[in-house]
Protein backbone atom coordinates (compact mmCIF):
# COMPACT_ATOMS: atom_id res chain seq x y z
CA UNK A 1 0.00 0.00 0.00
CA UNK A 2 1.31 3.44 -0.86
CA UNK A 3 1.61 5.30 2.05
CA UNK A 4 -0.49 8.72 2.12
CA UNK A 5 1.45 12.13 3.10
CA UNK A 6 -0.25 13.96 5.50
CA UNK A 7 -0.56 16.96 2.39
CA UNK A 8 -2.16 14.65 0.48
CA UNK A 9 -4.68 13.97 2.64
CA UNK A 10 -5.26 17.86 3.43
CA UNK A 11 -5.85 18.27 -0.02
CA UNK A 12 -8.02 15.96 -0.26
CA UNK A 13 -9.84 16.94 2.62
CA UNK A 14 -10.39 20.72 0.57
CA UNK A 15 -11.48 19.40 -2.13
CA UNK A 16 -14.25 17.51 -0.52
CA UNK A 17 -15.24 20.68 1.42
CA UNK A 18 -15.06 22.41 -1.69
CA UNK A 19 -17.55 20.18 -3.01
CA UNK A 20 -19.67 20.87 -0.20
CA UNK A 21 -19.05 24.30 -0.80
CA UNK A 22 -20.51 23.47 -3.92
CA UNK A 23 -23.31 21.73 -2.86
CA UNK A 24 -24.53 24.31 -0.72
CA UNK A 25 -24.55 27.21 -3.09
CA UNK A 26 -26.52 25.06 -5.43
CA UNK A 27 -29.04 23.89 -2.78
CA UNK A 28 -29.29 27.60 -1.95
CA UNK A 29 -29.88 28.69 -5.50
CA UNK A 30 -32.57 26.26 -5.79
CA UNK A 31 -34.35 27.34 -2.55
CA UNK A 32 -34.72 30.56 -3.91
CA UNK A 33 -35.98 29.33 -7.17
CA UNK A 34 -38.28 27.12 -5.46
CA UNK A 35 -39.98 29.70 -3.14
CA UNK A 36 -39.95 32.53 -6.43
CA UNK A 37 -41.88 29.40 -7.79
CA UNK A 38 -44.10 29.27 -5.13
CA UNK A 39 -44.91 32.79 -4.70
CA UNK A 40 -45.87 32.94 -9.10
CA UNK A 41 -48.23 29.72 -7.92
CA UNK A 42 -50.14 31.91 -5.32
CA UNK A 43 -50.37 34.96 -7.50
CA UNK A 44 -51.92 32.78 -10.49
CA UNK A 45 -54.14 30.91 -7.33
CA UNK A 46 -55.44 34.38 -6.30
CA UNK A 47 -56.21 35.69 -9.60
CA UNK A 48 -58.11 32.87 -10.96
CA UNK A 49 -59.99 32.84 -7.23
CA UNK A 50 -60.49 36.58 -7.93
CA UNK A 51 -61.91 35.75 -11.86
CA UNK A 52 -64.21 33.04 -10.61
CA UNK A 53 -65.70 35.97 -7.98
CA UNK A 54 -65.81 38.40 -10.72
CA UNK A 55 -67.87 35.75 -12.99
CA UNK A 56 -70.35 34.96 -10.03
CA UNK A 57 -71.39 38.44 -9.59
CA UNK A 58 -71.71 38.98 -13.30
CA UNK A 59 -73.45 36.25 -13.96
CA UNK A 60 -76.99 37.03 -13.73
CA UNK A 61 -78.77 33.43 -13.73
CA UNK A 62 -76.52 32.11 -11.23
CA UNK A 63 -78.02 29.58 -8.74
CA UNK A 64 -76.47 27.22 -5.76
CA UNK A 65 -76.71 24.45 -8.24
CA UNK A 66 -77.35 23.26 -11.90
CA UNK A 67 -80.81 23.01 -11.46
CA UNK A 68 -81.71 26.11 -9.65
CA UNK A 69 -79.21 27.91 -12.41
CA UNK A 70 -81.46 26.83 -15.24
CA UNK A 71 -84.90 27.71 -13.79
CA UNK A 72 -83.06 31.02 -13.85
CA UNK A 73 -82.42 31.32 -16.98
CA UNK A 74 -85.86 30.15 -17.98
CA UNK A 75 -88.12 30.88 -15.08
CA UNK A 76 -87.39 34.00 -14.26
CA UNK A 77 -86.41 37.83 -15.49
CA UNK A 78 -83.53 38.72 -15.83
CA UNK A 79 -82.12 41.13 -13.17
CA UNK A 80 -78.33 41.97 -12.49
CA UNK A 81 -76.59 42.39 -9.20
CA UNK A 82 -75.87 45.56 -7.97
CA UNK A 83 -72.15 44.87 -7.86
CA UNK A 84 -72.52 44.60 -11.75
CA UNK A 85 -70.04 46.29 -13.95
CA UNK A 86 -71.88 45.84 -16.83
CA UNK A 87 -72.86 49.23 -19.01
CA UNK A 88 -76.21 50.18 -19.75
CA UNK A 89 -75.70 49.13 -23.01
CA UNK A 90 -74.58 46.01 -22.74
CA UNK A 91 -77.12 45.41 -20.17
CA UNK A 92 -79.99 46.48 -22.97
CA UNK A 93 -78.09 44.40 -25.38
CA UNK A 94 -78.41 40.97 -23.09
CA UNK A 95 -82.15 41.23 -22.26
CA UNK A 96 -82.90 42.15 -26.55
CA UNK A 97 -81.02 38.53 -26.88
CA UNK A 98 -82.43 37.34 -23.84
CA UNK A 99 -85.56 38.08 -24.47
CA UNK A 100 -88.84 35.59 -24.21
CA UNK A 101 -90.85 37.39 -26.16
CA UNK A 102 -89.96 36.58 -30.15
CA UNK A 103 -91.71 40.43 -30.67
CA UNK A 104 -88.93 41.92 -28.71
CA UNK A 105 -86.24 39.53 -28.99
CA UNK A 106 -82.70 41.05 -30.55
CA UNK A 107 -82.02 39.16 -33.80
CA UNK A 108 -80.09 38.43 -36.83
CA UNK A 109 -81.62 38.01 -39.90
CA UNK A 110 -79.95 36.05 -42.75
CA UNK A 111 -78.77 38.58 -45.32
CA UNK A 112 -79.46 41.84 -43.27
CA UNK A 113 -75.02 42.16 -43.28
CA UNK A 114 -75.33 41.60 -46.84
CA UNK A 115 -78.45 44.16 -47.67
CA UNK A 116 -76.78 46.71 -45.10
CA UNK A 117 -73.71 46.60 -47.00
CA UNK A 118 -75.39 46.91 -50.48
CA UNK A 119 -77.08 50.05 -49.07
CA UNK A 120 -73.62 51.63 -48.25
CA UNK A 121 -72.01 50.95 -51.00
Amino acid sequence: MDKVSPLQLEEHKLQIQAQMLELEKQRFKWQRFSRKKDRELDKLRIENERMKLENELMTPFRGNGNRETLFNVVGRPLKFSDGSTFSFAAKDLIRGLLAKDPKTKIRIQKGSYRNQAASIL
